[in-house]
């Protein structure tokens, strides 16, 4: 048997720190001089805690899985403009079925020992509409309901499960204070539960009541491997050409101030203010006209559709 060691090397603290809760008005009791918080709100608390360390645990987890997945090489999905069922059903679930085959023949000719039934399929918001329509005519059956539904489901053997991450790109300060996760250019990943090495290892809570104001800190503390692809050529990623309505990637059109040498900005300079406020818009997918000292019309291309209008102002 061979054994890999894994590091558990990155220690991580998650503070919380609410400096605007009043106690009194959440239930806690006051005896002495001393702060008692009400069993409900304790328990929120940890709930709370233990939400923060699993959303991050699933990001590396996910991080992990989509370096994995581009460093074996995307898949790439072109699917046509207004396409029926029986497209879908050709181009989505046929590349991915096939793929899905490859990675059993593997499993079985290097005698891994473990099931071919062991796969996940993790997709993008945008992509988990795609590959349910690719397997059904609307309403027929257990996946056109988890379409309607949003419920995980299981078809041909793979589990899907929505992760609205993927396809995205989050600097730090969204999902993690510190840290950045880029999924962009990923829209599903089919991951063997053999094939990713993440251990991590609990380390302890603290509590903090303060006396001063009757607020609270909480910390929390744990270990958390990089992981380790120990099968990588069992991930595989896939992305879809298709046009998206490019307000989809510019969420927020008032740019505030930007970097401008005139008085009018040039088509890069709003871009680079674009891409600074919408990390999820890919470069070079619009064109930027009618560029005034305040606003830009933006027109998607080749990734986008659709147009929109930003605004902004000149940075003093």
């Amino acid at each position: 048997m061979n054994t890999v060691q894994i590091l558990l090397n990155k220690k991580k603290e998650i503070n919380f720190e609410e400096e605007t809760l009043d106690l009194r008005l959440l239930g806690a009791k006051y005896e002495d001089g001393n702060v008692l918080v009400s069993d409900s709100l304790a328990s929120s608390w940890i709930d709370a805690k233990a939400k923060s360390v699993e959303i991050y645990l699933v990001a590396k987890l996910l991080a992990l899985a989509v370096k994995t997945a581009k460093d074996n090489g995307i898949i790439n999905i072109a699917l046509p403009s207004n396409p029926k069922i029986d497209d879908y059903r050709m181009l989505l679930w046929l590349k991915i079925s096939n793929t899905l085959a490859t990675l059993k023949a593997r499993i079985t000719d290097e005698y891994i020992g473990t099931d071919e039934e062991d796969y996940t399929l993790w997709v993008s918001s945008f992509f988990k509409p795609l590959v349910l329509l690719s397997t059904t005519t609307l309403g027929s059956d257990s996946a056109s309901q988890a379409l309607k539904d949003g419920k995980i489901v299981e078809i041909g053997g793979i589990k899907i499960i929505e992760c609205p991450w993927l396809g995205r790109n989050y600097p730090a300060n969204v999902i993690d204070k510190q840290e950045g996760f880029n999924f962009l250019r990923c829209d599903a990943v089919l991951v063997h539960k053999e094939a990713l090495a993440f251990p991590f290892n609990r380390g302890q809570d603290n509590t903090f009541v303060l006396q001063s104001n009757g607020n609270v800190k909480n910390f929390h503390k744990f270990l958390v491997s990089e992981g380790k692809a120990l099968r990588p050529d069992l991930v595989k990623g896939f992305t879809v050409t298709s046009s998206i309505d490019i307000a989809t990637a510019i969420e927020f059109t008032n740019l505030g101030a930007i970097t401008m040498a005139g008085d009018t900005p040039t088509a890069d300079e709003v871009e680079k203010a674009v891409i600074a406020k919408n990390p999820n818009y890919q470069k070079s997918n619009a064109n930027f006209s009618n560029l005034t000292a305040t606003s830009a019309n933006v027109e998607g291309k080749t990734l986008y559709d659709g147009s929109l209008q930003v605004t902004f102002t000149k940075k003093k």
